[in-house]
């Protein structure tokens, strides 16, 4: 369980640099809408993962679309 809560905080932490970086200043002008889209995507199945129940095969398949 330890590693599964490890993983989501690393790709939560991710998330939070890029976000970050598009609210500066100009940053968003940086990033093409596809990137920025991706982003937001990945930010958006990332909030769905349930840390509490990490064997279960729905988790599974969205923990592969997250690492895709």
């Amino acid at each position: 369980m330890k590693s599964v809560k490890n993983w989501v905080f690393f790709q939560r932490g991710g998330i939070d640099v890029w976000n970050s970086d598009l609210r500066v200043d100009g940053g968003a002008a940086c990033f093409s809408s596809r990137v920025i889209a991706s982003i937001k995507r990945m930010e958006d199945l990332l909030n769905k993962y349930p840390v509490a129940h990490p064997q279960d095969e729905s988790v599974t398949d969205l923990r592969d679309k997250i690492e895709v």
